[in-house]
């Protein structure tokens, strides 16, 4: 889906220029879906760890915030899933021991559903953003977490984050525009705690390193935009659909450049190692009936079962060409299902 990497329809002119001031690779494999190549990202064993890992069902904050109990949710976590020990080494850790300032900004970092408890565990000093899966697919939180506090959001009202449907449709389609209940994106409120925290850590005045793991909901679906994007509205040869799942890659775009500009204005952009990359393969979320059907049947009605019929953009019409020619989607064991970006 991005610039450097071949795509047609859009540009990612930030994304890119980490590209060619640095290291692109082109065989990187994340895994089949996201939750077990998050953890494995933050413990450095196999996505395929065994014992298989305890993975906190998603919804269990799906509440008003009023009624939200973290005390009850905590434990709950806890049965399934325990904070770790005191000998269990994370990202985070290497960094802490090293003499890092840590910081994890988005999506939770392990699971479906995690806590303050687990995540300070796992050795951040500051954490921001969600604590469940199923609230991640909604963009217009009524309230995130900062440091295990709820932090309720202005103008955000919907209880599931203002999740979208994942078919095109009238009615999805005007679910998707009727702005009422939706004041702030995430990704906003997540680049202005990441600069905050930049601008905080500032090793120029601190004289401490930091690590951020900033983890970006996009462009994870339902499709959800505040507005399209001026490069994509008008292009006649998308739908609404990919034009708004565009937006949510430019948006993503702009995001690391935010960052990066941060880094320079703060003239430490020549001492900082910035890696992006992505945690499974593509997934088609523009899905529209005659024209991009859902991941599993092609535009002919015809299932592929990843076996004898394998999925091919070409044949579930999505245009984007999102896993670049290779077999598999998300949830597949094939290549487009694996791959990855990295920078």
């Amino acid at each position: 889906m991005l610039g450097t990497y071949g795509q047609k329809y859009l540009t990612t002119p930030n994304i890119d220029k980490l590209s060619d001031q640095g290291m692109k690779f082109n065989n990187v494999y994340g895994c089949m879906f996201c939750a077990p190549a998050r953890a494995s990202l933050i413990t450095g064993m196999s996505d395929v760890h065994n014992p298989s890992w305890s993975l906190t069902r998603a919804g269990i904050y799906v509440k008003p915030a009023e009624i939200i109990n973290l005390q009850v949710i905590s434990k709950e976590i806890e049965r399934v899933s325990k904070p770790a020990e005191e000998d269990e080494v994370f990202l985070a850790t290497v960094a802490k021991k090293a003499g890092y300032v840590t910081g994890e900004i988005g999506k939770l970092e392990w699971g479906f559903a995690t806590s303050a408890e687990r995540l300070d565990s796992h050795d951040w000093d500051y954490h921001y953003g969600y604590y469940d899966h199923i609230r991640c697919h909604g963009v217009y939180p009524p309230f995130l977490f900062e440091n295990g506090q709820l932090e309720k959001i202005a103008g955000n009202t919907h209880v599931d984050c203002g999740k979208t449907g994942a078919f095109e449709s009238p009615d999805n389609y005007s679910k998707r525009w009727n702005m009422e209940g939706k004041s702030k994106y995430s990704e906003d409120l997540f680049v202005e705690k990441a600069l905050e925290f930049i601008d905080k850590n500032n090793p120029n005045k601190t004289n401490k390193p930091f690590f951020l793991y900033y983890f970006s909901q996009l462009p994870h679906g339902p499709i959800s935009v505040p507005m399209v994007d001026e490069e994509l509205k008008n292009n006649s040869e998308l739908t609404e659909m990919e034009k708004e799942y565009g937006t949510m890659v430019k948006i993503l775009d702009h995001s690391v450049g935010e960052i990066y500009k941060k880094l320079s204005e703060l003239d430490i952009i020549d001492n900082t190692i910035i890696i992006f990359t992505g945690d499974n393969g593509h997934e088609v979320y523009t899905r529209q009936g005659g024209r991009t059907e859902y991941g599993k049947i092609s535009i002919k009605g015809q299932k592929f079962d990843n076996i004898k019929n394998k999925y091919y953009s070409n044949l579930n019409g999505d245009i984007f060409d999102g896993n670049d020619g290779m077999a598999g989607l998300k949830r597949s064991n094939w290549e487009g299902g694996l791959r990855v970006p990295l920078i």
